[in-house]
C-alpha cells in the first residue's frame, strides 16, 4: 500500500501484489466511483496465471507485424499482400521456434 496504494486508489494502476486483494486492504484503495465493477473481478486477478506471451523468448512475430505493416502504411502496399506476408512469415517463425 505504501508504494502503489495512491496510484491504485486513483485508478491509474491495478494492484500487482496478492496482498492488495485481501479484503481489509481492498477497503483502503477501492473507490466505487473510479473502479465501478472492478470489485466483481477481484477473484480473477487473484488467481490469474501469467500469459505465456508475456514471457516471449523472441520478438520475431512482432517484428514481422511491424515490418509488414510499415510496408503497407509507409510504402503504399497492398492489404492482401500484407496479410498474406504476415501469415506466411509468422507461421514460419512459429514453426522455427518449436
Amino acid at each position: 500500500m505504501d508504494y502503489q496504494g495512491e496510484l491504485v486508489s486513483q485508478g491509474l494502476w491495478m494492484p500487482n501484489r496478492k496482498s492488495m486483494y485481501e479484503e481489509d486492504v481492498v477497503k483502503q484503495w477501492y473507490n466505487k466511483d473510479i473502479h465501478k465493477e472492478y470489485i466483481d473481478f477481484l477473484d480473477y486477478f487473484i488467481n490469474a496465471e501469467v500469459d505465456p506471451t508475456a514471457m516471449q523468448k523472441s520478438t520475431k512475430c512482432s517484428d514481422v507485424l511491424t515490418e509488414e505493416t510499415d510496408k503497407f502504411y509507409k510504402d503504399g502496399g497492398d492489404v492482401d499482400t500484407m496479410l498474406s506476408n504476415i501469415e506466411t512469415r509468422i507461421d514460419k517463425a512459429l514453426a522455427e521456434s518449436k
